[in-house]
């Protein structure tokens, strides 16, 4: 942990101590600094979390956004960066990229948040170690709940709980049975089709009815972001890896 112990503005110099955080507790001076610190690098990394998903919600829209090229460390670090202050020196034309990408949502993003600049004086390196625990955090959930999720968009997209809820309200005989068969036709059957077809990536069937077609439709963003050759695990989308 490095800690400011002289900081004067009308001194260029800056001169840091580092030490290792049980001795903070041993010295007071420190504390109140060090506070700050961690609510400053607590804040930026909840705010990174918070644009990401405005980046990602906004760009899956345009056909040409590559979606996996942006779910990597250093974009993360580069978005967290940017939180702090904005970088104008040369760089990598995908570094220029990221930043155009980051730059088309900053300001909006912290208007809508209430984000203020946070006063990071070492935001470069609590960056990366910040991007690497994002970075982290966002593969784990994708390892084990990115089938959970999609299973739930395609029961959203076609209404299941709605329907299914209709269905227990309505007590025993025709009518029950009259609805029963539309939630069939409506939701079973084809969420049923979509999920097989995500599984096996076969978007070609054209056995696929109306509705399941529509439920794909709405996924393409989503599905499209693998490359055209990429296999869900066992051929589940129950199993699927980064």
């Amino acid at each position: 942990m490095e800690v400011d112990v002289n900081k004067d503005d009308d001194v260029a110099q800056r001169h840091v101590n580092k030490v290792p955080l049980v001795a903070i507790g041993m010295r007071h001076r420190f504390a109140e600094q060090l506070n700050r610190h961690v609510v400053d690098v607590n804040l930026t990394t909840t705010a990174t979390y918070m644009l990401l998903k405005w980046i990602f919600i906004h760009e899956l829209h345009k056909p040409d956004f590559k979606i996996e090229e942006f779910i990597t460390q250093n974009f993360f670090s580069e978005v967290f960066k940017y939180l702090c202050h904005r970088e104008k020196k040369s760089v990598s034309s995908k570094t220029q990229l990221w930043r155009d990408v980051i730059e088309r949502y900053l300001d909006e993003f912290k208007v809508a948040a209430g984000f203020g600049d946070p006063l990071l004086s070492n935001a470069i390196h609590v960056a990366n170690y910040e991007a690497k625990t994002i970075i982290t955090a966002y593969t784990n959930n994708i390892v084990q709940h990115f089938g959970e999720h999609l299973n739930r968009a395609v029961n959203c997209i076609l209404g299941k709980r709605q329907m299914e809820q209709q269905l227990r309200n309505i007590p025993p005989g025709p009518e029950h049975d009259e609805f029963r068969h539309l939630c069939r036709e409506e939701v079973w059957i084809p969420a049923k089709q979509a999920k097989s077809v995500i599984g096996r990536r076969d978007y070609s069937d054209s056995t696929l009815c109306a509705r399941a077609q529509y439920v794909l439709h709405l996924l393409a963003p989503v599905l499209d972001a693998y490359d055209a050759n990429y296999k869900f695990a066992e051929d589940s989308h129950f199993l699927d890896v980064t």
